[in-house]
């Protein structure tokens, strides 16, 4: 038998300027964790979202120090928005990456993705049964 090592999820803190919001709360951490994943999350990632790093670490993530250090772990990268420029020699072949990524007016990181190899989801091409793209409404509402 194969023994199979746990899907690390990275949740960054997120560096677009006026951007305080968190992929994942420290409940997520804690389910995710049931479902046997590892978590990293970037200290400072959910101060902006009230849960300080404390609650994370107590859900049973792994705080990491640097943007880097959760790039380099993380399978999964959890995030909120598109990936900038001081990203792009971080993703590599092997991620999944699961954000915004608002790609049409954004063509330089459309080739670091291509070029990656890694699997690029965005939320905003979600759709539900009804054809909707069901991600958008929550977040806006989040962003107010």
């Amino acid at each position: 038998m194969v023994e199979r090592t746990p899907l690390c999820v990275g949740i960054p803190d997120e560096i677009k300027p006026g951007e305080f919001r968190v992929a994942g709360t420290p409940e997520h951490v804690g389910r995710l964790r049931d479902l046997g994943c590892r978590v990293i999350v970037q200290r400072g990632a959910g101060v902006g979202s009230g849960f300080p790093d404390k609650d994370y670490a107590d859900a049973g993530a792994v705080l990491a120090d640097t943007l880097p250090e959760v790039y380099e772990q993380a399978d999964l990268l959890w995030k909120v928005k598109e990936i900038l420029p001081e990203e792009f020699g971080l993703v590599r072949q092997g991620h999944i990456i699961y954000t915004y990524l608002h790609a049409p007016p954004r063509p330089e990181m459309t080739r670091v993705l291509l070029q990656s190899s890694c699997v690029a989801i965005a939320y905003e091409e979600m759709l539900d049964t009804q054809g909707r793209r069901f991600a958008l409404a929550p977040m806006s509402r989040l962003a107010g």
